[in-house]
């Protein structure tokens, strides 16, 4: 009985820390959410007889790391506002285009970063010439 006792109080320790490294583990595993590829906003009016058909409102579709690439706004079933948006590897937006309804650039901006921290906004007119620009500077504690 003692010597038993004794096997178990070596193994005791043993097995507590292989069920905290078990019960660990398992915490952090990741439920792998779905990526929003698209979304399609459809909007009805005047429900009952004779009612209109469903009508566009908007559009926006996504990178696979979530960010908006790409803004199209509706009324009245016609496109209102045209954005495509471009990204770097740091997810900092670099890139916002506005296009007509037949895709002609109405104006882009474009978004400077050291640091990932924006330091610059340069807007282009449709005919590339530089219309504005912002600088940014910081301070720091």
């Amino acid at each position: 009985m003692i010597k038993m006792m004794k096997t178990l109080a070596r193994i005791l320790p043993f097995l507590a820390l292989m069920l905290m490294i078990n019960l660990n583990l398992s915490a952090q595993t990741k439920v792998q959410e779905p990526k929003i590829k698209s979304v399609v906003v459809n909007e009805e009016q005047e429900f009952g007889k004779g009612a209109a058909k469903p009508q566009i409102e908007s559009e926006t579709n996504y990178d696979p790391a979530g960010n908006v690439i790409e803004e199209k706004e509706y009324k009245d079933g016609k496109m209102t506002s045209h954005v495509k948006n471009e990204y770097d590897s740091n997810n900092n937006k670099t890139k916002v285009t506005e296009l007509d309804e037949s895709g002609r650039i109405l104006k882009y901006t474009v978004y400077k970063y050291d640091k990932n921290l924006r330091i610059e906004k340069q807007v282009y007119g449709s005919n590339q010439k530089l219309k504005s620009r912002k600088t940014y500077q910081y301070k720091f504690y």
